[in-house]
């Protein structure tokens, strides 16, 4: 997607010659102004019984080249590019953690659903590791790929009750820019949100019959 620019200029960045290319828009004197995405999509409905128990949904932690705000793209050689002008508006481990630790309060299955608030008792905790979290180029096209594991631990002694990877991708169209992958990655962000919540309605869903 070619972004117009404020001063007539226009930067093309190209990772390969099938690469993603993206017109960045230059604020004028003074450097390039930085283009923000953000990670959003409408809350679930409530559809659980309240079980009685209550979650700490964690920031997730990221590895090295997804730990920051930048997008990110790997070529097919490997080569990692973190763009500069093309961010988040937070890290890839905070927006994951915000958004399902929202759609666990809309859904209702858990009494009760924190974020940085400490646990006592025999609370749960939710952690997640991302792998990647960006543009991955394989056989000459471009794939939004998220990629990661999410770990529910008792908040008292540590203990591990549930662990799973989770991978999700989707390919991305270059001529879409960056716009495109964050639309595309949003997709996928919605789609782990929803596998998470399934996962964990099977593990503690309210018993039959049970009121809200």
């Amino acid at each position: 997607m070619a972004m117009t620019a404020r001063a007539g200029i226009v930067l093309v960045l190209a990772l390969s010659s099938s690469c993603l290319t993206v017109g960045v828009r230059y604020a004028g004197p003074g450097g390039a102004r930085p283009v923000i995405y953000q990670l959003d999509y409408p809350a679930p409905q409530a559809d659980a019984c309240p079980n009685g128990l209550v979650m700490r949904v964690r920031d997730f932690t990221c590895a090295s080249e997804y730990d920051g705000t930048r997008m990110v793209l790997v070529d097919g050689e490997g080569r990692v590019t973190r763009t500069s002008r093309n961010r988040w508006v937070a890290g890839p481990g905070s927006m994951i953690g915000d958004l399902l630790a929202r759609d666990l309060i809309a859904e209702g299955l858990f009494s009760g659903i924190y974020r940085r608030t400490p646990l006592s008792g025999d609370d749960l905790e939710l952690d997640g590791y991302v792998r990647r979290f960006g543009a991955r180029e394989a056989g000459g096209s471009w794939q939004a790929v998220l990629d990661l594991e999410v770990i529910v631990t008792e908040s008292v002694g540590g203990a591990i009750v549930y662990q799973k990877p989770y991978m999700f991708s989707v390919p991305t169209d270059s001529a879409g820019g960056f716009r495109r992958l964050a639309s595309d990655l949003t997709g996928l962000v919605r789609q782990c949100s929803e596998a998470v919540r399934s996962d964990l309605k099977a593990l503690y869903g309210a018993p039959a019959g049970s009121g809200r």
